[in-house]
């Protein structure tokens, strides 16, 4: 019966030690982030950009959506092309 409770306190503690590294864990990752605040705060105040740094981001910004339509376009159409192709084949060949 004693060892039981024994198993119980482990587990109990261990569970503890589990969340705190989370909470750690947590905290990291918090400050690393890139906004800056105090701890207990929710929101993070970012620094303010110019209109020359906000222009090119917004230009890198649309290149890489393009790009992105780009990417997924060509699949698709590699994959209309590829079901086509077997649809061809298995009706000629089968």
């Amino acid at each position: 019966m004693i060892s039981h409770f024994g198993e119980l306190k482990k587990k109990e503690e261990s569970n503890q030690n589990h969340k705190n590294s989370l909470r750690r864990k947590l905290k990291k990752i918090k400050e690393s982030y890139i906004g800056y605040g105090n701890k207990f705060e929710k929101k993070y105040n970012f620094p303010k950009m110019s209109e020359n740094e906000l222009k090119s981001f917004e230009l890198k910004w649309k290149r890489k959506k393009e790009i992105e339509k780009r990417k997924t376009m060509l699949i698709i159409l590699i994959a209309i092309i590829t079901g086509i192709a077997i649809a061809i084949y298995l009706r000629f060949f089968f």
